[in-house]
């Protein structure tokens, strides 16, 4: 996407509530249908030219649909929320994560599309079934799976030797003194979240032991169990974590973006697989990761990481619904979603 496009992405978020023609941004002079796509930004240089391909295929199978697939620059969650909750037309087609811009709310609200009938009778053979639930909303299915990640802690593997720190912390307490042992004047121990780490409250439960809620092993089900009282410690110890002088609340740049780590403003920092390309090139063989450590000693704590990642939905409220269900379900559902899926995974976040 070019600089000039950015421009206008952000120009017209501004504007939403001002101009609503304005957030469509182009018209076709072909009198082909408009249909526009928002991601959120990923690595730019692996991207954008799978973005560029997949545009290619749809548009030529699809030559009355004219596809502006875009990456929005800056705060994501900020800016499609926002579009949604304005009611507007664009953009026909967005990327959801649960509990952000997919959830009951949205649905209630009419920002979000049922899509159930683009499924095919065999779905459940197709997409892991927990990672379809996660679209499910009062048993409509409300978007596609497209993308999966996992979460890790990285840190920095001369930093910790230099500190005679046994790798990995093996309980959150060990990670709590591990970032305390490595902070100093210019670098703080660990670096979460900007919310200084109560992103790891829903994950609490698990580690603890306390509350399993897990992928069953057939990948069917979620499994549950809890023990209020090691969910109390858990969050206790993660506050601790939070009100800490060795966490770092901010940076240049937010917490998924791996520079935090490279230039040294921290020691360890939270992330998924889409930072591995960059601490690679940055760092070579000087990073190491490892999941969420278990609560405590206890036998029934251990540790733990997510299956996280993105999906599609449609929004409610797009004037071009046709073209929009007609996208996602070739892009990801069908056939060629397979392959499209499986290059998507990939050069996404620079594993090409």
């Amino acid at each position: 996407m070019t600089e000039r496009r950015e421009v206008v992405v952000v120009l017209a978020l501004l504007c939403l509530s001002l101009v609503p023609a304005f957030a469509r941004g182009r018209s076709p002079e072909d009198n082909r249908t408009p249909l526009v796509v928002w991601f959120h930004r990923y690595n730019l240089e692996s991207a954008q030219p799978s973005i560029d391909r997949f545009s290619a295929l749809f548009e030529q199978a699809h030559p009355t649909i004219d596809l502006d697939w875009i990456m929005v620059p800056g705060d994501w969650n900020q800016k499609i929320l926002t579009a949604l909750a304005a009611h507007q037309p664009d953009p026909d087609v967005f990327e959801t994560t649960s509990g952000m811009n997919l959830s009951i709310t949205n649905v209630r609200d009419g920002q979000l599309l049922p899509i159930d009938d683009l499924f095919p009778p065999d779905r459940d053979e197709i997409f892991m079934p927990a990672k379809l639930q996660e679209h499910v909303i009062d048993d409509r299915i409300y978007g596609v799976p497209t993308f999966g990640d996992g979460g890790v802690f990285y840190y920095v593997r001369s930093v910790f030797d230099a500190a005679g720190i046994p790798m990995p912390p093996e309980t959150w307490e060990e990670l709590m003194a591990a970032a305390e042992a490595v902070s100093t004047s210019e670098m703080k121990g660990i670096f979460a979240h900007e919310n200084g780490g109560s992103i790891f409250a829903g994950a609490i439960p698990t580690i603890s032991g306390a509350a399993d809620r897990r992928i069953s092993d057939d990948g069917t089900d979620f499994v549950w169990d809890d023990d209020p009282a090691r969910i109390v410690k858990g969050l206790e110890l993660l506050r601790a974590l939070a009100q800490s002088d060795y966490v770092l609340l901010s940076a240049p740049q937010p917490w998924s973006d791996p520079t935090a780590l490279i230039n040294g403003f921290t020691a360890i920092q939270w992330g998924g697989l889409w930072m591995f390309p960059a601490l690679e090139a940055a760092l070579g063989d000087d990073f190491g990761v490892f999941p969420i450590p278990a609560l405590d000693s206890n036998p029934a704590s251990r540790p733990w990481s997510h299956f996280g990642g993105w999906g599609v939905s449609i929004n409610g409220h797009s004037d071009q619904i046709d073209a929009a269900r007609e996208y996602v379900r070739w892009m990801w559902i069908d056939d060629t979603g397979f392959e499209i899926q499986l290059e998507w995974n990939t050069s996404a976040i620079g594993f090409k």
